[in-house]
């Protein structure tokens, strides 16, 4: 394999100057938007951290979810759907046939 043709050309060309200044705008609108997400993150760090003392946890490491984690469980079935027609597994604990 032969060099890559560009490397046998002159430096690139630089784009038009409108575009680079869009490209500019961009870069620092992003830069803006992650900052800001970055704040909103810290917020919400700080107030896990604090809710975490409150329950008296001293660290995240074996924190269980609060909240949305504990909503879930509630809607949870019992056993595992089974098939249309067919009754849950005898082996599993606490499925009865509801029939």
């Amino acid at each position: 394999m032969g060099p890559c043709p560009s490397s046998l050309e002159g430096p690139p060309e630089p784009p038009a100057p409108g575009l680079a200044i869009r490209d500019v705008d961009l870069i620092f609108q992003v830069i803006e938007q992650l900052t800001l997400k970055l704040g909103q993150l810290k917020d919400v760090e700080a107030a896990h951290q604090e809710l975490l003392q409150s329950l008296g946890q001293g660290s995240s490491a074996d924190a269980t979810p609060v909240g949305a984690a504990a909503l879930e469980a509630d809607t949870w079935p019992e056993c595992p759907p089974s098939p249309v027609g067919r009754s849950p597994p005898a082996s599993e604990p606490g499925c009865e046939d509801p029939r």
